[in-house]
């Protein structure tokens, strides 16, 4: 979306700048996948007496977590470029502490505006729409957090180059043909083994498989997050962009209606 404002060009910018690290971070998941594919393992279980059927990945590589990183640093600097902007065309003469305002819960949010916190400086006339973001953490303790949007803040803290990134499989058997006797003990989803980059599929029988056809399908997900394990990197990427966008909007939305001339 064109800037209505030439001060908010940057942060638009930034925005399509984190759209192209999208694609940039898929390339070089197709790139890490064809060069180290997934392997097919099968060992014994002393436990069980049966054979592990195993899938094993390479964790994901350095180039993956910088892409990953590329997109929410950008969607962070948009955020903060669109605050400074906002700021710089209300109060011309305001300070450097216009950064976007995440905080741990309503309380900090407000604390954040005050003398020597990074917000010091926010055009007083920016809080209220900022606030209606609820940029901090959900709890039970208080009302409201946006929990997208304070992860996004929280990953693309400072002093990180890349964004965690980890291995998750979905599997399921196409094809099987066992006797009665002996069957396929499936494990879905796949069981992580600890410490390991590595799935059980499957529990298979010593003896009395015939056949065995298991497709399986893996996506990267952000680690350390366990809300968001069920979701594929890539899909919340989008979904920060999709936010940052329509956060930039209502910021500069909000300056053309305090800037603009009266009818």
């Amino acid at each position: 979306m064109p800037a209505q404002l030439e001060q908010f060009e940057s942060a638009y910018a930034l925005i399509d700048e984190a759209q192209e690290g999208v694609d940039d971070f898929l390339s070089a998941l197709v790139e890490f996948e064809r060069e180290r594919p997934a392997q097919w393992l099968r060992e014994e279980d002393p436990s069980t007496n049966k054979i592990l059927l195993k899938l094993a990945f390479e964790p994901p590589s350095s180039k993956i977590r910088r892409q990953a990183y590329r997109v929410v640093n950008d969607c962070r600097h948009a955020l903060d470029q669109a605050v400074f902007a906002g700021t710089t065309l209300i109060s011309p003469t305001g300070g450097k502490k216009t950064y976007f305002p995440f905080a741990s819960d309503p309380a900090e949010f407000e604390d954040l505006f005050t003398k020597k916190r990074n917000c010091a400086d926010v055009a007083p006339e920016l809080k209220a729409v900022l606030r209606g973001f609820e940029p901090w953490w959900p709890s039970p303790n208080h009302i409201g957090g946006n929990f997208l949007l304070r992860t996004l803040g929280k990953i693309s803290g400072p002093n990180k180059h890349q964004v965690p990134v980890s291995t998750m499989v979905q599997a399921y058997p196409s094809k099987v043909e066992f006797s009665t006797e002996h069957p396929v003990e499936f494990r879905l989803p796949p069981e992580k083994v600890e410490g390991k980059n590595e799935f059980v599929i499957a529990y298979l029988p010593r003896h009395g498989l015939e056949k065995l056809k298991v497709e399986a399908r893996s996506h990267y997900m952000l680690a350390g997050i366990p809300e968001l394990h069920d979701k594929a990197a890539l899909a919340i990427f989008c979904d920060f962009i999709a936010l940052t966008s329509r956060i930039v909007q209502d910021i500069e939305a909000t300056v053309v209606s305090l800037t603009s001339p009266p009818a």
